[in-house]
This record gives structure tokens, sequence and C-alpha cells, in this order.
């Protein structure tokens, strides 16, 4: 039996809509799949090499994962190189 308050499920529906964008691409699944399990933060280059993924696109998953909640991030260094 689950135990879940009243507000918990009433989090948990009103996340759908989100998890549905954030389920849309397979390498989004495989980055929270990734987070989850390691349960500690990790750098942009570990998930990019986990992945294979460009800069450019791994930023663009990152963003959309960032934006609707799913993940959180904080920026160390001065970009590119860094």
């Amino acid at each position: 039996m689950l135990a879940q308050s009243g507000q918990d499920w009433i989090a948990l529906v009103e996340s759908l809509p989100n998890l549905h964008r954030c389920t849309r691409h397979p390498a989004r699944v495989a980055i929270l799949v990734f987070l989850h399990r390691v349960q500690e933060p990790a750098s942009f280059p570990v998930i990019r090499e986990k992945f294979g993924l460009t800069d450019g696109n791994l930023n663009r998953h990152l963003k959309i994962l960032v934006d609707e909640g799913w993940v959180r991030a904080t920026k160390k260094g001065a970009g590119r190189g860094s």
C-alpha cells in the first residue's frame, strides 16, 4: 500500500503534464534514471560522456528538465573550457 498524503497525490497529478514533456525523448528519460540511480549531483561533462551527447543536445535536454522542475542545476566556472 502506498502511504501518500493528499498533498503528495495532488502534486503528483499536477506534475503529470510536465512528466509527459520530460519523457518525450529517450535521452531525457535516461538522464532522469541516471540521476536517480547515482543520488548525487553529476557534472555536465559526466552526463555528456555517459550518454555520448553533444554539448548542444545535452544543454537542451537539461534545460527542459530544469524548466519543468525535474532536476536542479548549478553553474560553476566561466563556461566553455572551464
